[in-house]
């Protein structure tokens, strides 16, 4: 949102947020829709005393958001179990979209959105940021133009080492059912997920290591560096024709994702990608 800020082309006119206020999240100040909203208003105060701006709505229902005619873009950077409906949604909707990585926990589901995005003429945009930068740029320009030779293995490592991913490999404890906190839509943040109690390892950052709404480190950071690879390969039109993979999955009563995995990835240029969680980054 700050950076849209800093765009002239650009007036932010709506937010969209299931969570009120900042004390839901972790060590944020300014996180959760009103704290958004008042960071949206202190910055377009002159020109809403001018006139120029008419202000900011705000939205716990991303459907009530999609209804104004007046909004051509909108950006998804919810949980991934919620990306592919509202995506579709935006596109029944008429809006363009930029969509947070991964786009989808399905191929199914990916398909889908590719399929409305099409029917309903929009532009869509996958949140990949990491192959923008320069020095992937560079480097994919040298593999493409043959400077460091023919390409017949591509190797990828995501090791789970960062104090997070062994706090969750260690972790045997239970997870004690708490009180939904005030300003907080839980049943809407589940969405299509089934109806689970809640705890906070549930909600912020660690959603993503429970199978129902995210993929662990293989859609998490592996969202960025699989398509690197992907990118680099020139494959980005095709895709692998074939997929082996096997793992080893968190085991307590709340975190299911794969830690410990590895998987190979064979193209039609016959060109593998191997990919584990051993080594380093």
């Amino acid at each position: 949102m700050r950076t849209f800020l800093s765009l002239k082309e650009v007036q932010v006119v709506a937010l969209c947020d299931v969570d009120n206020g900042s004390s839901n999240y972790h060590n944020a100040s300014t996180a959760g829709l009103e704290p958004a909203k008042q960071i949206l208003d202190k910055f377009y105060a002159e020109q809403m005393r001018s006139g120029k701006y008419k202000g900011c709505s705000a939205h716990k229902d991303f459907r009530e958001l999609l209804k104004r005619d007046d909004i051509d873009v909108v950006t998804v950077c919810t949980p991934d179990h919620w990306h592919g409906l509202i995506s579709i949604a935006a596109a029944k909707a008429g809006k363009d979209i930029y969509c947070e990585k991964p786009l989808t926990n399905t191929i199914e589901e990916g398909r889908a959105v590719c399929d409305a995005v099409k029917r309903h003429c929009r532009i869509l945009q996958t949140g990949s940021h990491e192959r923008s930068n320069d020095s992937v740029q560079f480097a994919c320009e040298l593999v493409r133009k043959g400077r460091i030779g023919e390409i017949k293995e591509i190797h990828v490592n995501m090791p789970n080492k960062d104090p997070h991913q062994l706090r969750l490999i260690n972790d045997k404890s239970p997870k004690l059912v708490m009180p939904v906190p005030e300003g907080f839509n839980y049943k809407m943040w589940l969405g299509p997920a089934p109806m689970e109690p809640y705890t906070k390892e549930r909600y912020h950052f660690w959603w993503r290591f429970i199978l129902q709404y995210g993929g662990g480190e293989m859609t998490d950071r592996g969202a960025h560096i699989i398509d690197l690879a992907q990118f680099i390969n020139n494959t980005d039109n095709s895709g692998p024709a074939e997929i082996i993979a096997k793992g080893k999955a968190l085991q307590n009563d709340l975190f299911n994702t794969f830690y410990d995995y590895q998987f190979e990835c064979t193209y039609s240029n016959g060109i593998k990608i191997f990919g584990d969680s051993k080594g380093e980054r």
